[in-house]
C-alpha cells in the first residue's frame, strides 16, 4: 500500500521509498537483458573461433605461407554471426598466429530503464582462443548454408520458461510438426547448465499435457514428436549439422552410469539398420546397455527421405542418438542422387514420458557446412 504522511515525505511501500522499489523492479527487469545478451555474445564468439580456425586451416592447406593475413576474413565471419544473433554496435578484435585463432568481442548493452538505475548501460567483453585445423576441406569454395535453425525466433516461449507447439501445424520458418507437438525450452537445468546457442532449444518428448498453450491434450502414450523439414535439393554431396543433448533431470535416471560416452551411431557404418545397432552394442558398452534399460527414453532418429517415400523407412535412417553428456555436434554428408523433393525428418523414438533428446542449432548445407 501506497501512503504519504501529514509532512508529504516520499510514498513507501513497506519500508521502501517508491524510487528504490522502481530502480529494483528495473534492475530485476535489465538482469534478465543482460544474461540474454551475454550468452547471445558468448555464442556468436564461440562460434566465429570455430569457423574462423576451420577456414584458415583450409586456406593453408596448399599454401603454408604463415604471413598471410586472414584477420580481415576472421573478422568478416564474426561480423555475420553477430548479425543473425541481432547483436549491434559491437567492437570485433580478431587475430590469428601459426596455431591458433582468437576472437574478442566487445559492447554496450543499454538498459531500457536506465533512468531509474545509477548507471545507463552494461558493458560486456568476451574472447575464445580456437587450434587451427589443419588439413581440411575450404568450406569457403564447396559450400552453401541452404537452411538452419536455432528455435530462438517466432514464438511467444518466455526466457527460461517452455512451450509446445501444436500438432501437425506448419509454424515458424516453415517446419511442420507431427505426433505431440514440438516442446521449446529454455531450461537450463535440463542441458547440464549450459544454453549453447543463445536461450532456446528444442526438445522431441513434448509435455503437452501441461503445456500453457492451446496444446493442453491427454497425451501420456504420445508425448514423441517429429520435426519435418520439406526441401526442393540440388543433386551433389549435402550435410546436416546439428546438436544433441540428453535432458537430465529425470527423477529414476542414474546418470552415472551412462558417463561420458558419446552414444550415438557409428557414421562409417551404411546409412539405414547399420546405424542402429543399439541392440547389439548394449551387450559390450555399458553406456547402451543403461540406455536400453531405461528404455532408451533420449533417442532421437535423423532421416533423410524422398518426399514420395512413406515415413521413417529404415532404409532412410541417416542417424540416432540414445545419450550424451553434454551438448555434442553431429556431422552427417549424403549425396542426392539427382534434383527433387526431399523431407529431412527429426523424431523423438525413445520411451515416451516427456524427457527426451534435446536439438539445437540445425543447419543444411550444400557441400560441407561453413
Amino acid at each position: 500500500m501506497f501512503c504519504r504522511n501529514q509532512s508529504g515525505s516520499a510514498a513507501v511501500v513497506f519500508g521502501l521509498t517508491l524510487p528504490v522499489l522502481a530502480a529494483g523492479l528495473a534492475g530485476a527487469v535489465e538482469v534478465t537483458r543482460m544474461t540474454a545478451f551475454k550468452q547471445r555474445l558468448t555464442s556468436a564468439t564461440e562460434l566465429s573461433c570455430h569457423q574462423g580456425a576451420i577456414f584458415v586451416g583450409s586456406k593453408r592447406k596448399n599454401n603454408a605461407n604463415l604471413t598471410t593475413d586472414y584477420t580481415g576474413d576472421v573478422r568478416s565471419i564474426t561480423q555475420k554471426n553477430l548479425t543473425e544473433k541481432r547483436l549491434e554496435n559491437i567492437t570485433i578484435s580478431p587475430s590469428v598466429d601459426a596455431v591458433r585463432v582468437s576472437v574478442t568481442t566487445s559492447g554496450n548493452l543499454s538498459f531500457l530503464l536506465g533512468g531509474v538505475l545509477p548507471k545507463s548501460n552494461q558493458y560486456f567483453s568476451v574472447s575464445q582462443s580456437c587450434l587451427i585445423a589443419p588439413n581440411v576441406p575450404d568450406p569457403s569454395s564447396t559450400s552453401t548454408l541452404i537452411f538452419s535453425e536455432s528455435f530462438e525466433e517466432n514464438h511467444t516461449v518466455g526466457q527460461g520458461n517452455w512451450n509446445v507447439i501444436d500438432t501437425a501445424n506448419t509454424w515458424f520458418n516453415s517446419w511442420t510438426t507431427s505426433g505431440a507437438g514440438l516442446e521449446i525450452n529454455g531450461q537450463a537445468s535440463l542441458t547440464s547448465g549450459k544454453l549453447r546457442f543463445g536461450n532456446f532449444f528444442a526438445e522431441l518428448d513434448s509435455d503437452c499435457k501441461n503445456a500453457s498453450s492451446s496444446q493442453k491434450v491427454s497425451c501420456a502414450n504420445t508425448t514423441n514428436s517429429s520435426i519435418i523439414r520439406n526441401m526442393t535439393l540440388k543433386g551433389g554431396n549435402h550435410e546436416i549439422r546439428y546438436w544433441y543433448n540428453s535432458r537430465k533431470d529425470k527423477s529414476g535416471i542414474d546418470y552415472n552410469k551412462y558417463g561420458n560416452a558419446e552414444t550415438c551411431s557409428d557414421l562409417t557404418k551404411a546409412k539405414g539398420a547399420g546405424r542402429d545397432d543399439f541392440e547389439q552394442r548394449a551387450i559390450n558398452e555399458l553406456a547402451v546397455a543403461q540406455a536400453q534399460k531405461d528404455g532408451w527414453t533420449f533417442r532421437i532418429e535423423l532421416y533423410v527421405e524422398k518426399k514420395s517415400d512413406a515415413l521413417y523407412q529404415v532404409e532412410n535412417l541417416t542417424d540416432v542418438c540414445v545419450w550424451t553428456k553434454d551438448w555434442v555436434e553431429r556431422k552427417l554428408t549424403f549425396t542426392v542422387p539427382s534434383a527433387g523433393d526431399y523431407r529431412i525428418v527429426w523424431r523423438g523414438a525413445g520411451r515416451q514420458d516427456t524427457y527426451g533428446g534435446l536439438l539445437d542449432y540445425i543447419r543444411i548445407c550444400e557441400g560441407v557446412c561453413p
